[in-house]
């Protein structure tokens, strides 16, 4: 209902904000204080590296947060079609301040009709106020419950535990990434060794040609020497034969001339 001075009328019901009953529709619900995060004093890992598994398993947390609040949701909800009770009699107050404009003489019979109302109204904030209480009553129960302690330490030491595991898995990253740079450091010093290796034995390569060179000159004229021995060593037989012609020839003179 609204006041004398037609400003809408507004109620305030602990831990659920400012509510507002409207004549043009459903009821417009305040917008709740944010939930202050469960999880504020965990060290903050933000300078870590994150993974979309930390981030599903937030995701999945944050849900189940949403599902603890629909009992409250639930209560809010009957608040709402309190207030479309209101809604309505707002609208039955209306319609008769219009007929009252209308006839002049049900002034005072709609007067006591609104005066009614408006107690009724009292009668039923003061309900919503009771039940509204025992709503927020009933959640602050649950909050300090051993069930709902036992779900947050649940959720609190899969939390942590995603997060070692993470850090872990972190760490093993960093660690194979090291071990992977020190293999490149490895290989490259293997291959400036192998580098300086293969200049060394094109070095020796160029040696080698060069004695081969060598050898093969050297060949050569030893063959040149073998072949003139060959010449001269004809030659020397050559003159071993004429020797022994000769030999031959002094010995028959010889023969003849004992004979004489």
């Amino acid at each position: 209902m609204e006041s004398d001075d037609n400003t809408p009328l507004t109620f305030r019901l602990p831990g659920l904000g400012v509510r507002k009953a409207s004549a043009d529709g459903p009821p417009v619900t305040a917008t709740p204080k944010k939930k202050q995060k469960m999880f504020d004093s965990y060290p903050d890992h933000s300078t870590e590296e994150p993974t979309e598994k930390i981030r599903g398993e937030l995701d999945s947390v944050k849900k189940e947060i949403n599902l603890l609040s629909q009992k409250k949701s639930e209560a809010i909800k009957c608040l709402q079609d309190a207030q479309t009770l209101i809604t309505i009699l707002r609208r039955d107050k209306e319609n008769a301040l219009k007929r009252a404009n209308q006839a002049g003489h049900a002034k005072v019979k709609l007067q006591d009709e609104v005066t009614n109302l408006k107690a009724d109204l009292d009668k039923l904030k003061t309900d919503l106020i009771v039940k509204g209480v025992e709503v927020v009553t009933a959640v602050e129960s649950f909050k300090n419950s051993k069930e709902f302690a036992d779900i947050k330490q649940e959720w609190d030491d899969l939390l942590r535990n995603e997060l070692n595991e993470a850090h872990k898995e972190m760490c093993n990253l960093r660690k194979e990434k090291q071990d992977a740079i020190n293999k490149v450091r490895k290989l490259e010093d293997e291959v400036v060794k192998l580098n300086k290796e293969r200049r060394e034995v094109e070095d020796k390569m160029v040696e080698l040609r060069k004695e081969k060179q060598n050898a093969v000159n050297r060949t050569i004229q030893l063959k040149l020497e073998v072949a003139k021995l060959h010449k001269e060593k004809q030659n020397v037989n050559d003159k071993s034969s004429q020797v022994e012609q000769q030999m031959v020839k002094f010995k028959a003179d010889i023969k003849k001339l004992l004979q004489l």
